[in-house]
């Protein structure tokens, strides 16, 4: 999609408009849709400049106001998924966001997402050993993933 036209060209559209050239012939010769030209004399008439409105969305985030709930939630169970903390928010919060939003969310609080090997007492047992031979076709390589922050919340 492209970006806004210049409020000059703006003004000679509407300028042309008022000197009583049909929408098609404006559009024509300013190379913009007929639609175009009889938004911007409609705009002008409604709200008195023909500027373009913002584009993009607000900063910030929808979750920025259950920040400290999220948190708690990654704090009381670190080997949380985005896709769990999606689930969570909607149930508990009715807050119904994707994965992304959660993503970007906690990495804009500075979180990160960290593996952490694990190592179980009973991996050294012979019966253990012979089973996980035997499974080894598969290539797991028992570890967790966990969230860490790099600041301190709270």
């Amino acid at each position: 999609m492209a970006g806004p036209l210049s409020e000059d060209l703006r003004k000679r559209i509407v300028a042309k408009r008022s000197e009583g050239y049909s929408s098609a012939d404006i559009s024509q010769m300013f190379g913009v849709s007929i639609r175009s030209v009889d938004r911007f004399c409609e705009r002008l008439r409604k709200h008195g400049t023909l500027s373009h409105s913002k584009l993009g969305s607000p900063p910030g985030s929808s979750l920025e106001p259950h920040r400290e709930k999220i948190t708690s939630w990654i704090k009381q169970e670190p080997g949380l998924t985005l896709e769990e903390l999606a689930s969570r928010l909607a149930s508990e919060l009715n807050v119904h966001v994707h994965v992304t939003t959660v993503m970007r969310a906690l990495s804009r609080w500075d979180f990160r997402y960290k593996k952490k090997a694990l190592y179980a007492r009973e991996q050294n047992r012979t019966d253990v050993q012979e089973k996980r031979t035997l499974w080894g076709s598969c290539n797991r390589t028992g570890t967790q993933a966990s969230w860490s922050s790099s600041t301190s919340v709270g």
